[in-house]
């Protein structure tokens, strides 16, 4: 009788990671900041734009981008439209339990999506930038974040009721004179789990910014996480 084989140990899945490709020249940085992550390690896919609006023509329901644990969407540096299709099709349609990612362009999309205004800046704003994380009555602290950009999402009474405040910065904007609060990380209020960030923290001096932002969302539990 031969002799019956041990069964094999059931590993425990990787998070699953889409990254969109919106046109940005960071896009492989993202990519390599999620296969560099200390601890943990992701089961990637990439998409491109091009890609998303096949899958949107084909699928328009968005079965195909159900089970991602971490969607995240590049910026882009030749999309100005804040209504682009693609990008609200991931926001219309990945599962709710997603956590969406949104960075630069996207993050504006994302803000757009929720109904917030966003605003020309007065001087583009490029390389390491000096931002101020909120951590509630306990205070304030410092970050460091990559820019590359020349848009920003006004802190307002009605964006506050609509995007939860995380991290910010004081620019002036093109229409005035005095510095003016922007956000800088946010969340969604409709839904916690869609993140904007108004830079790139997958560039040098903000992988530590995002690392942690992907512990948090690790530690709060996503869809896969047995």
């Amino acid at each position: 009788m031969a002799k019956k084989k041990a069964a094999t140990p059931k590993s425990e899945s990787k998070p699953r990671v889409l990254i969109v490709y919106h046109g940005s020249n960071y896009t492989q940085d993202i990519k390599r900041m999620y296969e560099n992550h200390p601890t943990i390690t992701y089961d990637i896919t990439v998409k491109t734009d091009e890609a998303i609006r096949n899958l949107r023509s084909k699928d328009p329901g968005g079965n195909s981008i159900k089970g991602y644990d971490i969607i995240d969407q590049s910026g882009s540096r030749r999309k100005k439209n804040l209504n682009d299709e693609s990008a609200r099709w991931i926001l219309d349609n990945a599962d709710t339990e997603t956590n969406i990612i949104n960075r630069c362009y996207s993050a504006q999309v994302l803000a757009n999506y929720n109904g917030v205004d966003v605003a020309r800046l007065n001087e583009y704003q490029k390389g390491k930038q000096e931002i101020e994380l909120h951590q509630g009555a306990e205070g304030r602290e410092k970050a460091y974040i990559h820019k590359a950009h020349r848009w920003g999402i006004p802190v307002a009474e009605d964006s506050e009721s609509k995007l939860e405040l995380l991290a910010s910065s004081e620019q002036v904007l093109e229409c005035g004179k005095q510095k003016t609060r922007i956000h800088e990380i946010f969340k969604s209020r409709k839904n916690p789990k869609h993140i904007g960030i108004q830079g790139h923290g997958e560039q040098g001096v903000g992988k530590e910014l995002m690392y942690g932002i992907l512990n948090d969302i690790h530690a709060s539990g996503y869809k896969g996480k047995q």
